[in-house]
């Protein structure tokens, strides 16, 4: 009994929230594109919680660092631009059947608004059409 209690208590003290963030990383060097949706985990405040690089982390690992920059030097070339956007509804994801990441466990939050950023030579291109996340 002694030994539940304590992996209850462990369970509860070592609990973690979840964010959710659109990408969409257009034209990346050589290697092509990928738009859709994750959720990251963290332990922070919104504050801490709620920054695009933390998004782009995500991202990066979930593609290997093969699809979507890790740096902004590495988006590539004169049409190339990776975007990012944290904050989002939890339901997101089903505007991207084909290409969302869900977390097993935590509990989901929203930031107090969304956050947004957009690397690359081709984000002036992109303020409108299907590319655009702002």
């Amino acid at each position: 009994m002694r030994r539940l209690l304590m992996i209850a208590f462990l369970g509860a003290a070592i609990s973690w929230d979840k964010y959710g963030c659109e990408y969409d990383c257009h034209l990346f060097k050589d290697k092509g594109s990928a738009r859709g949706f994750i959720e990251y985990n963290c332990t922070g405040t919104a504050a801490a919680c709620c920054v695009t690089s933390l998004c782009q982390d995500a991202v990066s690992a979930n593609y290997r660092g093969l699809i979507c920059p890790t740096t902004t030097s590495e988006v590539g070339g004169a049409d190339g631009s990776a975007q990012y956007k944290v904050g989002v509804p939890a339901d997101t994801y089903k505007q991207y059947p084909r290409n969302y990441v869900q977390l097993d466990g935590g509990s989901f939050q929203t930031c107090p608004s969304t956050v947004y950023t957009c690397q690359g030579s081709g984000c002036t291109k992109i303020t409108q059409g299907s590319h655009n996340l702002s």
